[in-house]
């Protein structure tokens, strides 16, 4: 009991550190043992060593480091450094200071004595006494009075040493205790906190792994090799240590099994490795000693059996640690589940200790933490078995009794130790002889290796190793070759050969199914990866069925949290991303996490990959607290899952600037860039795609489809060369490039697209309906293309193809979108006169539209009117046809629509209704046209044509009346016809009217010419247009004595039809067709209206111009002067006043010798290209004007010419024709108008014009051939020395109507 209260208080200042974090976390689970003691589990990751090197590092707990600058090779320094390192066998020396902090710096798992010269310590105390690793500081030097109160400041100097001997005591001493003192334990609390359930995670992950790979070395066969690698290690770790090897020369002699336990409690090599290869759970240092290891076990395992037989009614065990008779029986209780402990008082080194020895991974939970009167704290500690007792029984029995090399680099495989796992296989390649059967599985295992490290030419070079070996060693009915075959498929798959890959699977599950139940597992491997074939290939039913069906396998013989059971979730969740099932997803993906944080170590690429996923999801779902959370637990682990798979420096540095949040935009370039190196072509598609992805969607949001095209075939051609066709990325990428095509309008291109991608889908895919519907809007585009290029049968295939997609993918079938395409045939079947496929097609669209949408502003009732109204123009057309039995029913038709939809009181309703009596009374139904016609009076508004036949109601309705008003409605409705059926109508209307001839018809067939010429009229055919104007004033010649007060209103329209036209020619510069048009306008209006009307005064101002031009001075001025008389407006009569001034004066005229134009012309005329008087220039310079006059073709017409160049210039001078050629005339003025040294020529030149229509040649009949004028002004000057000025040039373009002579 006196020993126990001495080491108790040895530990007072280790337990001081947590007893606050102790105190606070009851109840805990806690992991310990002794200095003598087998401890579990690790504290930090493990750190990875360069495959195929031997193990150099500090293999025990402490290191001392001696800086000083005067360090050198003296006698005295190297006795010293012997001194030292018969204390702590790890000695470091430095003479600077920098280097030296660098290195503790870097130190991990040991504890640091450091001793340092005053100069130095000075400055490098403060800098590492808060360091976690320095357990000690010695100040070692000459003056111990000059360093004395800097270094009183430093708690963590233990003193000042000049004498050596005295710093070798104090340093023993200090390792002794501090020897004691360690103890390996892992404080977790189980608290809700989800990091703190996170360490608790990674804590039990370790113990786990711990626990399996500690349960593996212990069934290796015992060999002489094992030993002999062991004192090779301790050899080589204690060169220059001549205790040491002095002790490591007698084990190697004397050492026996059955002294283990007396070796380990040895004061030597031996505790102090193994402990601390057990503490940090170094697999390395653990392999090299498995020998002793496993001695040590099987030694303690026989004397716990002979020990529990006869516990104590008290034992003490050598840490002040305690246990009642309760809980040392509820340990007898659970002696098959829990590891093995004894008194090891007889083979002890220290039987006067009297301890008791507990196995490696012993697990206690805290009971109670409080301090006695002695201030020495006392920790109770109940037994506790924490781990998953399931899934770690599961691991330990599928060890088998015996294991090997191979089994250890099984179980670093499963724990994500790449790098270690590769070595152990090399090694057991090395130990094998050649053309051994395992050879063939170590290199599969190999092979598997290069697979998770995303090194495809690794992973395919020992996969056609290992067929070479089974070739030689095996029937191929063997199941080894299943393992190969699902290999092989592994790496086609990421190689993005699923059809190679497909093909080999199925071969290893036909292997496997030979022999179940002993290859269920490996059967089940197949079918998840034939799950994830069919999800890149986007076979929705095939990827969830082979997925569950592997799942269903392995729940079947795996406990639930295996981790394969949570990688398949994972996969799982990954096919329901791909179907859209985002929900689903994110629950898959979280029983994978939930798993795989349980089973795996974190930093394990499989547990880190769900994290990023997982990342992904909640950011989608802008969930930032869950997003962030999975992120750091990724750049938490990202560095350590570098080291343990790739070992790559630069990519372990990058990575921790990531964790600590330091790494610039260039870091993530080189990192992604590295990473994308080392991914497998699959792995580089699914990132080029995410990236892709993106940026895409950002070009189309712009409506930048040029740019996105360019980004997808760019893209599309990347993947093409390194994925196979049928797969569900390149299909992704046929329907972006479609639906730019068709953002574009591009529609031939997007159909080729989108076919290319619904070929590599399956049908049950879940986005299928997406392709199948961006086919249908294609359609829907092009028949809408095709429609506006009147290609009516092209159109209806296209919308019955869109229409059938959308009937077939939206679901329910009652859309808006399919009513509008129901409502798009129907326009196309009224456009081609089929009127029942159209009324069929309008009950379609009306029954597919959500009826929540359906009322009275929606578009379909538009289309139900347009339905009515084209069965209703139609019916027009049979009408005049005389098809009377078709025409009836087509106005029946659209009747019911427009009382349906019309109020009751409508010129559409009581026209049909007529139209109805109409055709009944030519069928001799007299009754039923009454009630028609009774329809039509009760429906009319008050100015329709059927309120003629009001007083005729009473008797019989004649003839003459209907044909009047049938004439009245065809005019009418002739608005609403195609261009090329109006003169049709018209012509019905005409013959209508001729068929009872009387004054009102000829009044009725007058107002017909002049609709009809007015249709000509802006269909700008003049010809038509001025022949039904001539045979208006034919047909209803004006005479004030023939007029009745109830044709006025014809009559005026006559004179507006006859003004609108001449007002027309006129704009055309047409004087000659305007001027009698004007006057039979004028003589109307004069018999009709006021003289003073506006109207009358207009036409005034015209023909002033008129007479102008044509140099009837006199009746020019009569015109005017009417105007200025009675002037529309104040302008109106400015202007006309300053043209009559000018008229009466004579001084209108083109002042040649100052070329200036005279603005009279351009007043009276209204032409828009004559300048006006401010614009008048003297200088020259080109301009067209256009003219158009009669010119009667004589050879030698001066009189003529002259006519013309006043007609643009305004002027009086007259002009002589000096020479003559078939297209060209030359004039000169008259002698006296110029200068001597002035000369003006005028050139004509004659060019024929071709711009008007064939139609409009014909209708002219070759009466008059039209000409177009090109007129050159040459104007020059010469000075007093008779020199010529350039001429200055100025050329006119005048249309002509040329009569022949």
């Amino acid at each position: 009991m006196e020993n126990l209260v001495k080491q108790v208080d040895l530990l007072d200042a280790e337990i001081n550190r947590t007893k606050e974090s102790l105190a606070q976390c009851i109840p805990h689970t806690i992991s310990i043992c002794r200095a003598q003691s087998i401890s579990s589990l690790p504290r930090q990751r493990p750190t990875v060593e360069p495959v195929g090197t031997e193990l150099n590092e500090n293999l025990e707990e402490f290191t001392v480091i001696w800086l000083d600058a005067r360090i050198d090779t003296s006698v005295d320094c190297i006795d010293t450094k012997k001194h030292l390192q018969s204390i702590i066998n790890y000695l470091k020396t430095f003479n600077d200071s920098a280097k030296c902090i660098d290195y503790i710096k870097a130190v991990k798992e040991e504890k640091v004595f450091l001793i340092v010269s005053g100069t130095y310590g000075e400055k490098v105390v403060p800098d590492i006494e808060n360091l976690p690793q320095i357990r000690v500081v010695y100040v070692f030097c000459q003056n111990a009075e000059k360093h004395q109160k800097w270094a009183s400041k430093h708690r963590i100097v233990q003193d000042i040493f000049t004498n050596k001997k005295k710093l070798y005591k104090q340093l023993t001493e200090d390792v002794r205790l501090s020897d004691a003192s360690l103890l390996s334990i892992a404080i977790l609390s189980p608290d809700s906190k989800e990091n703190q359930v996170t360490d608790l995670n990674q804590q039990s992950v370790k113990y786990l792994w711990s626990q399996v790979l500690i349960e593996a070395l212990l069934r290796f066969p015992n060999s002489k090799k094992a030993k002999s690698d062991m004192l090779k290690e301790c050899r080589q770790q204690y060169y220059d240590n001549k205790r040491e090897i002095d002790i490591i020369q007698e084990f190697d002699k004397e050492y026996y099994a059955e002294n283990a336990i007396a070796w380990y409690t040895r004061e030597c090599f031996l505790y102090k490795i193994v402990n601390k290869a057990l503490r940090t759970d170094n697999i390395d240092v653990i392999f090299k000693f498995r020998f002793f290891i496993k001695d040590l076990y099987e030694e303690l395992s026989k004397m716990h059996t002979i020990y529990i037989k006869s516990v104590p009614p008290t034992v003490y065990v050598y840490r002040g640690q305690y246990m009642t008779m309760k809980e040392l029986t509820k340990l007898k209780e659970n002696t098959h589940a829990t590891k093995p402990f004894a008194n090891i008082k007889s083979k002890s080194c220290h039987k006067e200790e009297n301890e008791v020895l507990i196995a490696m991974g012993s697990t206690f939970s805290i009971e109670k933490v409080e301090q006695d009167k002695q201030g020495i704290w006392n920790v109770n500690l109940v037994w506790s078995n924490k781990e998953d007792v399931e899934l770690l029984t599961y691991m330990k029995k599928s060890l088998g009794p015996s294991t090997n090399l191979e089994t250890l680099g099984s179980i670093l495989i499963d724990m994500g130790e790449l790098l270690k796992a590769e070595r152990y296989f090399k090694l057991l390649l090395e130990q094998l002889p050649e053309n051994h059967p395992s050879i063939g599985n170590t290199y599969i295992q190999m092979s598997t290796i290069g697979l998770n490290q995303s090194n495809i030419e690794k992973a395919l070079e020992y996969s056609e190793k290992a067929e070479k070996i089974f070739q030689m060693s095996y029937p191929m009915s063997h199941p080894c070759y299943g393992s190969l075959y699902l290999n092989m498929g592994r790496i086609q798959l990421l190689q993005c050969d699923v059809i190679s890959a497909r093909l080999n699977l199925e071969k290893a599950a036909e292997m496997f199914s030979k022999n179940t139940p002993s290859y269920d597992l490996q059967l089940a491997a197949v079918y998840i990866q034939l799950g994830n074939i069919s999800t890149i290939c986007g076979e929705q039913s095939k990827m969830l069925t082979e997925l569950k069906r592997g799942l269903e396998i392995q729940l079947k013989y795996l406990p639930n949290t295996h981790p394969d059971i949570g990688i398949t979730y994972s996969y799982l969740g990954a096919a329901q991303l791909t179907s859209g099932l985002s929900r689903d997803a994110l629950d898959s993906f979280t029983k994978s996490w939930e798993i795989l944080r349980k089973s795996l170590s974190p930093c394990h690429p499989k547990y880190l990959l769900t994290c990023f996923t997982l990342s992904q999801l909640y950011d989608a779902k802008k969930d930032a607290d869950k997003k962030n959370f999975y992120l750091d637990e990724l750049f938490d682990n990202l560095s350590g899952m570098i080291a343990q798979n790739f070992g790559d420096i630069e990519l372990m540095s990058l990575a921790a600037s990531m964790k600590d949040g330091s790494a610039t935009n260039q870091d993530m370039k080189i990192l992604e860039t590295r990473f994308k190196e080392m991914a497998t072509p699959l792995e580089r598609a699914v990132l080029e795609f995410r990236r892709f992805t993106e940026e895409s969607e950002a070009l189309l949001k712009k409506n930048d489809y040029d740019s996105a095209l360019e980004l997808i075939n760019k893209t599309l051609l990347y993947w093409q060369q390194i994925i196979p066709s049928g797969t569900l990325f390149l299909a992704e990428l046929h329907y972006k490039k479609a639906y730019a095509y068709f953002k574009k309008q591009d529609l031939v291109s997007a159909l080729s697209s989108i076919n290319g991608a619904i070929e590599i889908l399956s049908s049950d895919f879940p986005r299928f309906s997406k392709y199948q519907l961006l086919l249908g809007d294609i359609y829907r585009d092009e028949g809408n293309q095709k429609m506006k290029l009147n290609e009516l049968d092209a159109a209806l295939v296209a919308h019955t193809k869109a229409v059938n997609i959308y009937i077939r993918y939206i679901q329910p079938p009652v859309h808006q979108t399919i009513s509008n395409a129901y409502s798009t045939i129907t326009k196309i079947h009224v456009r081609k006169h089929q009127f029942d496929l159209a009324k069929d097609n309008l009950f379609k669209a009306r029954n597919s539209l959500p009826p929540n949408l359906l009322n009275s502003k929606h578009n379909l009732y538009n289309v139900e009117r347009t339905v009515a109204y084209s069965i209703f123009r139609n019916s027009i057309k049979e009408l005049i046809n005389a098809f009377d039995s078709d025409a009836l029913e087509g106005f029946q038709k659209a009747l019911s629509t427009f009382t349906q939809e019309m109020s009751s009181l409508s010129f559409d309703i009581a026209s049909t209704h007529f139209f109805i009596g109409y055709l009944y009374t030519n069928m001799a139904n007299t009754s039923l046209a009454a009630n028609h016609f009774h329809f039509a009076l009760e429906s009319a508004i008050p100015k329709h044509p059927i309120r003629k036949i009001a007083k005729e109601l009473s008797s019989e309705i004649r003839q003459q009346t209907l044909n009047f008003i049938l004439a009245d409605l065809l005019l009418i409705y002739s608005k609403t016809f195609e261009p090329e059926y109006v003169s049709r109508l018209h012509e019905r209307t005409i013959f209508y009217c001729q068929k009872y001839p009387t004054a009102l018809s000829h009044v009725k067939l007058a107002t017909i010419y002049l609709r009809i010429g007015s249709v000509y009229q802006k269909a700008k055919n003049d010809n038509l247009a001025k022949s039904y104007l001539n045979g208006a004033s034919a047909v209803m010649a004006p005479d004030s004595k023939s007029i009745d007060k109830s044709e006025k209103i014809y009559f005026l329209e006559l004179a507006e039809a006859q003004f609108k036209y001449a007002d027309y020619c006129m704009a055309q510069s047409n004087f000659e067709a305007a001027c009698p048009l004007f006057q039979k306008s004028l003589h109307i209006y004069k018999m009709l209206i006021p003289a003073t009307d506006p109207k009358i005064i207009i036409i005034y101002r015209k023909l002033a111009g008129i007479y102008a031009s044509r140099l009837e001075i006199p009746l020019a001025i009569r015109c005017l002067e009417k105007v200025v008389a009675n002037p529309v407006n104040e302008e109106m009569y400015e202007e006309s006043s300053r043209c009559l001034q000018l008229l009466k004066s004579g001084s209108a005229s083109l002042k040649f010798r100052d070329m200036e134009a005279s603005p009279l012309l351009s007043m009276l005329t209204g032409r828009k290209d004559a300048l006006s008087e401010e614009e008048t220039s003297s200088e020259l310079s080109p301009e067209t004007t256009n003219a158009k006059i009669f010119f009667q073709g004589s050879t030698a017409d001066a009189e003529t010419v002259t006519k013309v160049l006043k007609n643009i210039t305004g002027s009086t001078v007259n002009f002589s024709i000096v020479s003559y050629e078939p297209n060209k005339y030359t004039a000169r003025p008259h002698k006296g108008v110029l200068a001597s040294h002035e000369i003006l020529e005028v050139n004509f030149v004659r060019n024929k014009l071709h711009g008007d229509s064939e139609d409009e040649q014909e209708e002219s009949n070759g009466e008059e051939e039209k000409y177009q004028f090109k007129i050159e002004w040459i104007f020059q000057k010469s000075d007093s020395k008779h020199s010529t000025a350039p001429a200055r040039i100025k050329h006119t373009k005048l249309k002509c109507e040329l009569k022949p002579s």
